[in-house]
């Protein structure tokens, strides 16, 4: 837009306002660009940007409108700085574009058989930025990093770490060089409520549930899982006649990764901790567990209790009411949220992907 001086002084009862573009303008140039489809898709689209405050309304009086109403972008009036996620995320954009060239930091890089395109060693990263006086000290570089992940500029390969100076390979979330449409934005948005609702279980049935809550207080093997849920009687004849003779098939993990305890408690893991207590209804507390120390949500009945208190899968138990089970079996955590007769409080721990507000 400022290219094509879409962006300009205009006056308005005797007034000028510096650095703005008219609503209307915006929308006309936004379809002829192909920036946006339909008018309506352009209103939508700069209202998220507004919603973001990336653009605002002059006086702060409106919202984006079809009309012959002044907006402004933040960075053509450093209101921007006020906002600490919009200043972290522009400069991550600079960020990545002076490093666009600079192959000696951002590169494809091979590690454990997969390529990660685009991508950076922690360590290099630092290195880079005391070199370039965009820190003064490495304490100073590392702690702008962290910042940068923690507003998900970059992020672990395999989103397993936090920002460690080390030879651990991150990447920009977005790639800065590609040309985007402002259309896209809803794409995002889209991705980002997918990421939000995953989780939750709802791609396992009720019956594969039920059949495995009923086994939860048979003899069970070793590598068998075990649930904290009370047996669903009408399956306890069929499941006790095929006990002998059939062997209960194992379901897959749905981990992306196995944490030891140790990495749970490590101050830089990228686990985060919440409360919630779980109330018992007529069936049980309606999650399955799995795990031989640290235990893991491995699924989740869409219609229980235990959604309804936010659990999901992948998420890790660190206490049930206030014990550390961090190291101890699912057998024996099982057996702890049983003996409880009508809830149990639980001390959960969810990766920072699978938590937004």
């Amino acid at each position: 837009m400022h290219a094509q001086n879409k962006i300009a002084s205009r006056r308005y009862h005797l007034r000028i306002y510096k650095a703005c573009f008219v609503g209307t303008d915006a929308v006309d140039w936004l379809i002829q660009t192909r920036h946006a489809h339909t008018r309506d898709e352009a209103i939508a689209s700069m209202r998220i940007l507004q919603d973001h405050l990336v653009i605002h309304h002059v006086c702060d009086e409106h919202v984006f409108k079809d009309e012959y109403l002044f907006y402004r972008f933040r960075r053509d009036d450093d209101s921007y700085t006020c906002y600490k996620d919009l200043k972290s995320f522009y400069r991550g954009q600079c960020l990545s574009q002076r490093l666009h060239n600079k192959r000696e930091v951002l590169r494809d890089i091979h590690a454990n058989g997969q390529l990660y395109r685009s991508s950076f060693l922690g360590c290099d990263l630092v290195e880079w930025l005391v070199d370039n006086n965009e820190a003064f000290s490495r304490e100073y570089a590392i702690k702008y990093c962290k910042k940068l992940m923690e507003n998900d500029i970059i992020k672990h390969v395999t989103d397993d770490f936090r920002f460690r100076d080390d030879r651990l390979i991150y990447q920009f979330t977005i790639d800065f060089s590609q040309p985007y449409l402002l259309c896209d934005i809803s794409r995002f948005r889209r991705t980002l409520s997918e990421r939000s609702s995953s989780g939750t279980g709802s791609d396992t049935t009720d019956t594969g549930i039920n059949q495995e809550i009923s086994t939860s207080h048979s003899t069970i093997s070793d590598d068998e899982f075990c649930t904290p849920c009370k047996p669903n009687i009408k399956d306890d004849v069929s499941n006790s006649e095929q006990k002998s003779d059939t062997h209960i098939q194992q379901p897959q993990s749905v981990l992306l990764r196995h944490m030891t305890a140790e990495e749970l408690e490590d101050p830089d893991t990228p686990y985060v901790k919440h409360k919630v207590r779980v109330f018992c209804d007529s069936v049980g507390y309606g999650f399955v567990i799995r795990g031989e120390g640290p235990v893991y949500i491995q699924i989740v009945d869409p219609e229980g209790p235990a959604v309804a208190a936010g659990l999901k899968v992948r998420q890790y138990l660190h206490s049930v009411n206030g014990v550390n089970v961090l190291r101890k079996d699912h057998r024996t955590v099982a057996k702890m949220i049983i003996e409880n007769p009508g809830f149990v409080n639980l001390v959960i721990m969810t990766h920072k992907r699978d938590t937004f507000s």
